[in-house]
């Protein structure tokens, strides 16, 4: 593609510089020193070490040559919490902070008070994990916790299943200091402790966390929102509200997430009556930190399965949608995004994230506790879960979104090892990713590690045809156009991958699209 300055063409399509009078001397010099038209710096010809298919990303080598760079997957030490119960722990959860670079843990103890709250802090730097004392945040036996961000990153809520009819919020300050508790009272019926469970999704809209628990007779799914001010006041705001009732002889795995493009929060539950999952979207209308009621909108069936309640959901900022993500009648991995207009919620068509099945080639099988998490640097969402049927190994995926369509990587194997449960995964520093799970091993622990997932740590640019091993290879780099591609999506960010290809989603840049033909180069690695 030529480029003109005031109407002359000053670069033409072969990158060399013509009508040079019309562009003055500091130009010139400019694009000596970029290499345009000198047959060096931003493109030029390398020998090729090795084969080199169009468009992948290329390191220089010491010698001169050029070959295909790519990154690595590292995964750090797995590392055992120590100084826990020596009955183990239950009901694990978990939140990374990242203005401080800790993961915050909370869980139930047995062997403090018949089974109270604690929380323990981890350091996280580089691969290694750092954790400090456990620490008691509520005084009495609890069922189930939770933990989510408030305010400005800097609150985390705790909910806490009480004695019998009374649900607990406390709020955590900056410095993990205990700073508020407030007790909400729930209807007469009470929470089940088998399976009872509450969760929050925080609008960061208005202010608020949404605080959604079944109760006692485990046939309702009831939601209650509590206001949270910056200095730490927690405020109940409206009543017990029930969206699902007596609709089957339990209602387990409740998980629910805040959509911001919508400004509602969806709560998705397995129903042992209709053996099927279900998706509520609520929202407490405009005003609502001032105290207006809670508006739920239909449920709706979303996967059906006897026996089957493996499911996650949570929102994506980068497709402005909230991913649903589960597994169905022949073990299949989904995913659908759901979307709303008014109180109705409407369901995509079904994306395979992987087919669930252990051969033609698959060896992982069925998926099993799904968790999630949002990377907002990458615009992904990274998916773990345990696989059964591998030996409970586990793995994981990211998903990215592009032209209106999931992008979905191959299934990385974080972990391989058996008896894993209760997994659960958080973004890290730097893009890395944290898992944190428990192992039986007499009674049930907590284990943790860093995996860093593949960067590429040295790139000179990408290659501009399909070469072999000896051949000349043009090479683009920083600023110039790479336009021998094919395929790709116009205003499209492309990405390096693990394999020195290029894609749609990544963790680095490597250009933008232009055409279907041609990238400019805005990234490469020193």
């Amino acid at each position: 593609m030529a480029i003109k300055v005031g109407g002359t063409t000053v670069i033409d399509d072969s990158r060399a510089l013509s009508n040079i009078a019309s562009v003055d001397a500091a130009t010139v010099a400019a694009l000596g020193v970029a290499g345009v038209g000198g047959g060096s710096g931003s493109a030029r010809d390398f020998v090729a070490s090795g084969t080199i298919p169009n468009g992948n990303v290329v390191r220089l080598n010491s010698n001169g040559t050029v070959s295909i760079t790519q990154g690595v997957d590292s995964i750090g030490d797995i590392q055992e919490v120590t100084g826990l119960g020596n009955s183990g722990i239950e009901h694990r959860n978990a939140v990374f902070d990242s203005a401080t670079n800790q993961i915050i843990v909370t869980y139930k103890d047995p062997d403090v008070g018949g089974g109270q709250g604690q929380y323990i802090v981890g350091k996280v730097t580089g691969q290694s994990i750092a954790w400090s004392p456990p620490v008691t945040y509520a005084g009495l036996v609890i069922y189930d916790n939770f933990v989510e961000f408030g305010p400005s990153g800097t609150v985390l809520f705790y909910v806490v299943h009480g004695s019998g009819t009374v649900i607990y919020v406390y709020a955590i300050n900056s410095n993990q200091t205990l700073a508020y508790k407030h007790s909400i009272g729930v209807t007469a019926t009470g929470i089940n402790p088998a399976h009872g469970k509450a969760q929050l999704a925080y609008n960061t809209t208005d202010r608020y966390a949404y605080c959604i628990f079944t109760d006692t007779n485990s046939t309702r799914v009831h939601t209650i929102y509590v206001g949270a001010s910056p200095n730490y006041t927690l405020s109940q705001r409206d009543q017990a509200y029930m969206p699902v009732y007596n609709r089957g002889a339990y209602t387990t795995n409740l998980r629910a997430t805040y959509d911001a493009t919508a400004n509602k929060a969806y709560a998705v539950w397995y129903d042992s009556n209709d053996v099927s999952q279900h998706i509520v979207n609520m929202t407490a209308h405009t005003g609502a930190s001032a105290g207006q009621a809670i508006s739920c909108g239909t449920d709706l069936v979303f996967g059906y399965q006897s026996g089957i309640n493996t499911h996650d959901v949570i929102y994506s900022p980068a497709a402005q949608k909230t991913f649903l993500i589960y597994r169905q009648a022949g073990n299949a991995l989904l995913l659908k995004t759901a979307t709303s207009s008014g109180v109705t919620t409407t369901l995509s068509s079904a994306s395979t994230i992987d087919s669930g099945s252990n051969s033609s080639g698959n060896a992982i099988g069925y998926a099993y506790q799904l968790d999630t998490d949002y990377n907002a640097s990458t615009g992904e969402v990274i998916l773990s879960s345990r696989h059964p049927q591998a030996n409970n190994y586990g793995y994981s995926w990211t998903i990215g979104w592009s032209s209106n369509s999931p992008v979905i990587s191959s299934p990385f194997n974080w972990l391989s090892d058996h008896a894993r449960e209760n997994q659960k995964v958080s973004i890290g520093p730097g893009d890395s990713v944290i898992h944190l799970y428990m192992a039986l091993d007499n009674v049930w622990k907590l284990y943790g590690l860093v995996h860093d997932q593949a960067a590429i740590l040295s790139a000179h640019g990408i290659a501009n045809a399909s070469v072999t091993n000896g051949q000349t290879v043009e090479i683009i780099s920083l600023g110039s156009i790479a336009d021998n591609q094919s395929g790709l999506t116009i205003g499209a960010k492309y990405y390096y991958n693990a394999d020195g290809a290029i894609s749609t989603s990544g963790l680095q840049e490597v250009g933008v699209a232009l055409s279907a033909t041609e990238l400019l180069i805005t990234g490469v690695v020193a």
